[in-house]
């Protein structure tokens, strides 16, 4: 009867049976709630079971009283159970596909270096089929992240306050961009209304000449036929004067169309650069929200140089800051627009990593440093702007690339 239910038991964990929340060994509940919940998430759940963590209370408190109630399999751990199946729903059915150790134990060292934990923690340690070896060891290494992101913080709160100062300043530069743009086209559209009023002005003139001719041919009037001669040259007068006005309406519609077609040109100068300005401050508030999401994410350059060739000189001193921060040097080449091409061939050999706009460098000097790379076996990576954003993106390709060289040397050595 026992080697029955033994098979039983097998088969079921062979099909991929799970652990619920409490069937847990209580070890583990500390890390699943810190790692995998937020503490609004954490209060939520408990407001819909009727016993929240008290008000007032330090998030030390929170964080405990919830860590008690995912022991007990009652409404607020099953709560906890379901809301955590539903967040990280993917990753729990990827690890329902899996049925070997070698297997859980490839798919928890992929997530750790990915950086995305939560979800793979979650998935294994309610996989039946995971051992307490690996349990053990997603323990450890989401124990000592935690410890990781403590040391980071700081850093990363001064990066991120910033970024939000900078974000203000590009606002407040693009609404008064925005407004000295309002104010020129106001001024150019009643120029335009004084254009058209003087060309009115000239029709009109046109049509009296032609009336006045019309009306001198014909002979109407009694003080016409009495001093027709007079009244020619009074007409020709009038015609004499009245032209040298038109010409003079003429002339002066010409410039204010000239002035005016300039004018559009320097509107649209405005509007490109308002526009860059907008997408600037796009990606600086992404990079800001992106920090903000993943704060253990931080970027670490493991000591290597970084060479930037070209870029927006306003930009370097910001980028030098990041680098730093991210445990790396920085060192800078305009791309051959004022420096001495020549000094291009003395930075390159000091980088490990060089990093290119392909929008803001010359051809010329891109080219060297991709060929100097390629013959000396270093990494080029091109970037499609010159903005923050981009520069963010490459650092953080190299920090994980970083992540992936260290695994990999620690699995060898292994």
């Amino acid at each position: 009867m026992c080697e029955l239910t033994d098979v039983k038991l097998e088969a079921s964990v062979a099909h991929g049976r799970r652990r619920k929340l409490w069937e847990i060994e209580s070890t583990y509940h500390c890390s699943i709630t810190g790692t995998c919940f937020s503490l609004d998430e954490l209060q939520k759940i408990g407001q819909k079971a009727g016993a929240p963590a008290p008000a007032g209370v330090a998030d030390h408190a929170v964080h405990a009283h919830y860590v008690r109630c995912a022991a007990r399999p009652g409404r607020i751990a099953k709560l906890m159970h379901k809301a955590l199946d539903r967040k990280y729903r993917v990753a729990v059915e990827r690890v329902r596909h899996l049925a070997s150790p070698a297997e859980f134990r490839r798919f928890w060292v992929e997530a750790l270096e990915s950086g995305y934990v939560a979800g793979p923690y979650w998935a294994l340690l309610t996989r039946a089929a995971v051992g307490q070896d690996l349990m053990a060891q997603m323990f450890g290494d989401v124990h000592m992240l935690s410890h990781l992101q403590a040391g980071t913080q700081r850093s990363d709160v001064i990066r991120l306050r910033e970024l939000e100062r900078k974000n203000r300043d590009l606002t407040n530069t693009i609404a008064k961009e925005k407004a000295v743009t309002r104010r020129r086209i106001a001024i150019h559209e009643r120029e335009k209304q004084h254009h058209r009023e003087r060309e009115f002005a000239v029709e009109d003139i046109k049509q009296r000449l032609v009336n006045a001719e019309a009306r001198l041919k014909a002979g109407e009037g009694g003080s016409d036929r009495v001093a027709p001669e007079a009244r020619i040259r009074t007409l020709e007068q009038m015609v004499i004067v009245r032209g040298e006005d038109a010409k003079q309406a003429k002339e002066m519609l010409a410039e204010r169309t000239a002035e005016l077609a300039a004018a559009r040109v320097e509107i649209d100068a405005l509007r490109q650069l308002t526009r860059a300005l907008e997408i600037e401050c796009e990606s600086m508030a992404a990079v800001l929200e992106n920090d903000r999401s993943h704060p253990s994410g931080s970027l670490d350059l493991t000591g290597r140089c970084i060479l930037y060739v070209g870029g927006r000189t306003g930009l370097v001193a910001h980028f030098r800051a990041l680098v730093e921060q991210a445990n790396g040097r920085f060192i800078h080449h305009d791309g051959g627009l004022e420096e001495n091409e020549g000094r291009l061939s003395r930075l390159l050999s000091q980088g490990d990593i060089v990093l290119c706009p392909i929008d803001c460098v010359s051809h010329g000097a891109c080219i060297r440093a991709k060929r100097f790379c390629k013959q000396n076996a270093k990494i080029f990576i091109p970037l499609r702007s010159a903005g923050l954003s981009s520069f963010v993106g490459g650092l953080r390709n190299i920090a994980a690339q970083a992540v992936a060289d260290g695994a990999i040397r620690d699995s060898a050595m292994q």
